[in-house]
C-alpha cells in the first residue's frame, strides 16, 4: 500500500509540475528547466513504484490468446508457472540493479540539471523489484493454495 500511495503521489506530482511547465512555456515564456529531467525520474520512481502492488494483484499486462486452452490442473500449472517466473524475474533484476545501483552510488553520478543522485532511483527500484519478487511469492503461494483446496 505504501509503494501504490507513493506511485499516486509521483504521478500527481508529474501531472502538476507539467501544468506549471505549460503554462509557463506558452502563457509567460518562462518553462522549468528541470521539468524534463524531473519527469524522467519520477516516471521511473512510479514505475518501480507501482511494480509490487501490480504484482500482489496479479495486473500485469497480458494476452488471453489461449486461456480456453487451460482448464483445471492445466490452469493452475500455468498460473503457477507465470507467478514463479515473475517472482524469479523480480528477484534477479532486484539482485542486478543492486550492483548497478552500487556503483552509481561510489561514482556519484548525478543528473545533468538538477544534479539529482542517480543511485537512489536505482536504490528504489532494488527496493520495489525486491517488493514485487515476494509479492510474486505470495501469489505463487495463492496459487498453490487454491489448488490444495479443490
Amino acid at each position: 500500500m505504501v509503494f501504490l500511495s507513493a506511485a499516486a503521489l509521483l504521478l500527481f506530482l508529474m501531472m502538476v509540475m507539467t501544468f506549471v511547465d505549460v503554462t509557463g512555456r506558452y502563457l509567460l515564456n518562462q518553462p522549468l528547466g528541470f521539468a524534463f529531467e524531473m519527469t524522467q525520474i519520477m516516471m521511473a520512481a512510479m514505475v518501480f513504484c507501482a511494480l509490487p502492488s501490480v504484482t500482489l494483484r496479479d495486473e500485469h499486462v497480458t494476452a488471453g490468446l489461449f486461456d480456453t486452452l487451460f482448464r483445471g490442473r492445466l490452469r493452475v500449472a500455468r498460473d503457477a508457472l507465470i507467478a514463479g517466473v515473475v517472482a524469479f524475474g523480480c528477484g534477479f533484476l532486484a539482485w542486478r540493479l543492486s550492483f548497478l545501483a552500487e556503483r552509481f552510488m561510489t561514482f556519484g553520478d548525478r543528473t545533468s540539471a538538477l544534479r539529482f543522485p542517480v543511485g537512489i532511483v536505482a536504490w528504489l527500484g532494488v527496493a520495489c523489484l525486491g517488493a514485487a519478487a515476494v509479492a510474486g511469492v505470495v501469489l505463487l503461494l495463492g496459487v498453490v493454495r487454491e489448488r490444495n483446496a479443490r
